[in-house]
């Protein structure tokens, strides 16, 4: 009994603790994500998914970078419904553990209502809308039989895997805090240029993306010298991808 409330005491003091820190977060304005999307972060870090079989491939990535430069970016990314994850794990060189939990059952804890959509089983939605999508590189094999949201293997999501990975603490809108793994930022920047290229892409989202590709791009040249957009950098780059870094480049943003 004397442990337990020694367990129960520390956990209390904690909660203070970070409760106290989200609030100076907040007030100075740095970046937030929704609620939802830092709990599903949270619940996934605690499951030991993040960063070894999921990382953020969405906009919420844009948070960890702006703590990584040290500069605040345009930020609209707090309003979004959706979460969206890149599997970065391969089934046959890196196989899940056998105690390991499911996304789909990571959601689940949260909230119970979260369900795979009946048409695209990529996606699982909750009661009130929030959604979560799980994309891969076809490059890798990440079925796994405890898996029941399929990610929707797609080529250009291998450029997402290359380069050094980020990871920050944020806080979601509430306060409470949540860890991104994001990809390195200059290859979020160059597969969102290409995406403001590629005709399958929605045209409603191409501006955004080719806005959101010029605004990482820059704020790595200006703010983080230690992911160098040089010519090293430039010769890594496939074919499709280094026509939008020479209009990068010749456009001096």
């Amino acid at each position: 009994m004397e442990e337990y409330q020694i367990a129960r005491s520390t956990v209390e003091r904690t909660w203070r603790t970070l409760k106290k820190d989200g609030r100076v977060y907040r007030a100075l304005r740095l970046p937030c994500i929704a609620s939802y999307g830092a709990a599903i972060l949270r619940e996934l870090d605690v499951s030991q998914l993040l960063g070894s079989t999921v990382i953020v491939v969405d906009s919420y990535a844009l948070c960890a970078y702006a703590l990584e430069a040290g500069h605040l970016m345009d930020s609209r990314l707090t309003a979004k419904k959706s979460v969206v994850l890149g599997w970065v794990r391969d089934a046959t060189t890196d196989p899940l553990p056998l105690e390991a939990s499911s996304v789909l059952g990571v959601l689940k804890q949260i909230d119970s209502t979260f369900a795979i959509n009946s048409k695209k089983n990529f996606q699982a939605a909750n009661s009130v809308g929030n959604q979560v999508e799980l994309l891969v590189a076809e490059s890798l094999v990440p079925i796994t039989a405890r898996e029941r949201l399929r990610p929707l293997p797609l080529p250009e999501h291998g450029w997402l895997l290359p380069g050094n990975w980020i990871s920050r603490i944020a806080c979601g809108l509430d306060g409470l805090p949540a860890r991104i793994v994001a990809p390195d930022p200059r290859w979020f920047a160059m597969h969102r240029l290409w995406l403001s290229h590629d005709p399958k892409h929605d045209a409603h989202k191409r501006e955004w993306d080719r806005e959101l590709g010029m605004s990482v791009l820059s704020l790595v040249d200006r703010y983080m010298p230690h992911f160098p957009i040089d010519d090293e950098f430039a010769a890594s780059l496939p074919l499709d991808l280094q026509p939008h870094l020479h209009a990068w480049t010749r456009s001096g943003t």
